[in-house]
């Protein structure tokens, strides 16, 4: 009997050391995921600002010509397709961190279960 106790807790025990590698290994990811993010609202930080520039760019040719304020309309229009697509993608982003944080708070309780069974063997 004692040795298929020990033969038990030792595979828990492993269980428990493989659910600790997945909880790191998606901690990690995590990180990664929130590095993108962040990059990403940079990215669109740096686009708003080009937008901001090329409006006052805009104000300024509108008195000189018709035709580069046409081409202007349709890269200021090309810049907020850009954003919305931005936007989009951060949206998605934020949606697979809540995928991750719910698959993290998964396998926290699955470890909490396996701990308890741990104990009360």
């Amino acid at each position: 009997m004692d040795g298929r106790k020990i033969s038990c807790n030792s595979i828990l025990l492993l269980l428990l050391l493989l659910l600790l590698l997945l909880l790191l290994l998606q901690l990690l990811l995590l990180l990664l995921l929130l590095l993108v993010l962040l990059l990403l609202l940079l990215l669109l930080l740096l686009l708003l600002l080009l937008l901001l520039l090329l409006l006052l760019l805009l104000l300024l040719l509108l008195l000189l010509l018709l035709l580069l304020l046409l081409l202007l309309l349709l890269l200021l229009l090309l810049l907020l397709l850009l954003l919305l697509l931005l936007l989009l993608l951060l949206l998605l982003l934020l949606l697979l961190l809540l995928l991750l944080l719910l698959l993290l708070l998964l396998l926290l309780l699955l470890l909490l279960l396996l701990l308890l069974i741990i104990i009360i063997k």
